[in-house]
């Protein structure tokens, strides 16, 4: 009986060392149990804008109501670029999202290598990525707000940005792949 109480002892004091031991660690590491690292979003959504492009400022509203639609699905991450040739010396980005109430992160393309990267040729333009493969997904308009340029029309009829990322989230084939857009040229 006393050796089933030394064995009782000696295995009881192993499994609590054993516990110190995996609860030191892991508080040392900084892991903390049933808490997944924050991951980048499977998509990436670029918009390429011009500061000084009126249909760029009219736009604005239908980027706002998008980001603000899908940032909380977790499948996209949202930003504008300003390619760095179009922008003047005094230009404030900040100042500009602020005065069209754009709170996705509104950044410089330095020496345009973003824009041509993704084959921009007008502005606005939207770009979606699939960033595991860094396949562009969709490239094109936001809307179809401008019929040509100078010819706005009284109200949407095709939200083809919000239907390619209503389809990405619905895990479909997205359609159209590439749309023409209405905008101010980035040649």
């Amino acid at each position: 009986m006393e050796v089933l109480k030394s064995l009782f002892s000696r295995v009881l004091l192993i499994v609590i060392f054993a516990v110190v031991l995996l609860i030191a660690f892991t508080q040392c590491s900084g892991v903390k149990p049933n808490v997944m690292p924050p991951q980048q979003a499977p998509y990436g959504v670029v918009y390429v804008m011009l500061t000084e492009c009126k249909i760029s400022q009219a736009m604005t509203p239908s980027i706002r109501e998008i980001s603000e639609k899908y940032v909380a699905s977790g499948y996209f991450e949202f930003k504008a670029y300003f390619p760095e040739s179009y922008l003047s010396e005094d230009a404030d980005l900040g100042q500009w999202a602020a005065s069209y109430d754009l709170t996705l992160p509104c950044l410089i393309d330095s020496g345009d290598r973003i824009t041509q990267s993704l084959g921009a040729s007008r502005a606005p333009q939207v770009i979606v990525i699939h960033h595991e493969t860094d396949e562009i997904v969709y490239s094109g308009r936001i809307n179809n707000l401008f019929a040509a340029l100078g010819k706005r029309r009284a109200q949407v009829t095709d939200h083809t940005l919000d239907s390619v990322l209503q389809q990405i989230v619905d895990g479909l084939t997205v359609s159209p792949k590439v749309t023409e857009v209405i905008g101010c040229s980035l040649n």
